[in-house]
């Protein structure tokens, strides 16, 4: 573990939980949770050409968007059925394509070894991401409340929803590298679900979904390696816990 590591893994742990916020509330928890796995034929090609896997990972989430959203404008298929499709093909041809010595780190991630390069490029999908989440964010809060009346608003909905997709993809393969492509959808969906549970309005959900992504990553991968245990599934395993704390708060407070 490193201090390269450690960066990362926070800025993870808020961005991606910060966007899950905005995902559960569109109803695409599932929808994300597949999409994730969209990421593994890129990690699988960028094992094999010996380039930067988080590299690979995001050109696939991408042009998954782009075919997704190509796709549904022709034939008015609903996004999470596309994403569902397109998840099955994509992890077929990730588990064909993926070399058997490096299945584990793509599906369970490997937050310890990142590199100098890994940061690097951690650090600009952040700053990417960031953006994205500051110049859109008045327009994915109105869609979240109602598409209806945000396209009768003027709000261009597909072009949102497709920047939501772009925000989806880059979140991935951010969090790819610290919990892998089968866990990463949690990173976006629990810390929000738990943060729903005990907010009363929508900052404090926002706000305190970005704190339990922030405390899960720093404690799965403290105790990962104090006890020497992978850290992707230690991660998931600490916003489960925070999960049944908040519903146990809320089921005391009644």
């Amino acid at each position: 573990m490193n201090l390269y590591s450690i960066i990362i893994g926070i800025l993870a742990g808020g961005l991606i939980s910060f966007l899950g916020v905005f995902v559960i509330n569109r109803r695409l928890a599932l929808a994300a949770d597949a999409f994730s796995h969209i990421a593994l034929p890129g990690v699988a090609v960028a094992i094999l050409l010996n380039i930067n896997p988080t590299v690979g990972a995001l050109f696939a989430l991408l042009f998954g968007t782009f075919i997704i959203q190509g796709i549904q404008s022709k034939t008015k298929l609903f996004t999470e059925v596309l994403i569902g499709l397109t998840f099955s093909l994509s992890l077929a041809i990730g588990l064909l394509l993926l070399p058997e010595g490096e299945l584990e780190s793509a599906l369970l991630g490997d937050i310890a070894s990142v590199g100098f390069n890994d940061f690097i490029l951690g650090i600009a999908i952040s700053v990417i991401l960031f953006g994205i989440l500051i110049q859109y964010f008045k327009k994915f809060t109105f869609l979240t409340f109602s598409e209806t009346l945000a396209q009768v608003s003027g709000v261009n909905v597909n072009r949102v929803n497709f920047v939501l997709l772009v925000g989806l993809a880059l979140s991935v393969a951010l969090g790819i590298k610290v919990v892998g492509t089968l866990l990463v959808g949690s990173l976006l969906i629990i810390p929000a679900a738990a943060s729903q549970i005990i907010s009363k309005n929508f900052k404090s959900l926002l706000f305190f979904s970005s704190i339990f992504g922030l405390f899960s990553v720093a404690i799965g991968m403290y105790f990962g390696f104090l006890f020497n245990l992978h850290p992707g599934p230690m991660i998931i395993l600490v916003e489960g816990t925070i999960f049944g704390i908040a519903f146990l708060i809320k089921q005391i407070k009644g």
